[in-house]
């Protein structure tokens, strides 16, 4: 597995979970209190279940790639339950980067895993990286929402390279599936993979913050001959797979 190495990785406390899967059970070490590993925690299980029960169900084997990959809940699904041949996790935090290595290391995957340190962006080649303020209402315990994290234009030199999605894919063939969850630029990563989406037409994994971002998606998308289904999650995310 490949890993860009970072310094900015200061010490976060964590809990270890056991996940139960549809076939076997995973190991995921998250952070303590953050809304996900609650989440987890309440349900037993893999984050966003339903949409990845709906995924297993899919064309298996292949790439899977998944942009936004967090600490690696969905990847670590996509080499457990989806069959994945190869997975291309990638992550611009570098403190849930490293969360990220570990979990697909600790699954078994380091050898089918590519983890990329990087942020998706269709222009910019360095980017900061921005975590809003949380502030849950009080029947929420959450301490912490780190799947919020998102990129920001660098200033000065940046903290984390960007690239395109089609340069991050280079050389990779046989693409089944990316799943996109980048915090509100769906469209920006999309259009950046088009040469990428246009040649393996993969299944299509994207979350929509607003249905303006949504209505630009099926601009984009349904002329290329995809269809979405969904949606879910409480972000709306859809599955998009092409039909024609």
């Amino acid at each position: 597995m490949h890993a860009h190495e970072t310094t900015l990785t200061p010490a976060v406390e964590t809990v270890d979970l056991t996940v139960t899967g549809i076939t076997r059970d995973a190991r995921l070490t998250l952070p303590a209190g953050d809304h996900i590993t609650l989440a987890i925690e309440k349900s037993g299980t893999y984050y966003e279940h339903e949409l990845l029960h709906a995924v297993s169900t899919l064309p298996r084997g292949g790439t899977f790639v998944d942009a936004g990959a967090h600490y690696g809940n969905h990847s670590v699904f996509f080499g457990l339950e989806c069959g994945a041949d190869r997975i291309v996790s990638i992550e611009p935090n570098p403190v849930t980067f490293a969360g990220l290595v570990r979990n697909l290391e600790q699954n078994g995957l380091a050898d089918r895993a590519t983890a990329v340190n990087a942020a998706i962006h269709e222009s910019w080649r360095r980017v900061d990286i921005d975590i809003p303020e949380w502030n849950p209402g009080p029947e929420n315990a959450a301490i912490s929402n780190t799947g919020m994290a998102r990129v920001e234009a660098a200033t000065g030199t940046g903290t984390v390279d960007a690239m395109p999605l089609d340069e991050v894919l280079a050389g990779i063939e046989d693409i089944t599936l990316i799943k996109i969850d980048v915090e509100g630029n769906a469209l920006g990563v999309v259009e950046s993979g088009r040469a990428t989406i246009e040649r393996d037409r993969p299944i299509l994994i994207l979350e929509a913050l607003s249905d303006d971002e949504q209505a630009r998606l099926v601009e984009m998308l349904v002329p290329l001959g995809y269809r979405a289904y969904g949606p879910y999650n409480w972000t709306p995310t859809w599955i998009w797979a092409a039909v024609a």
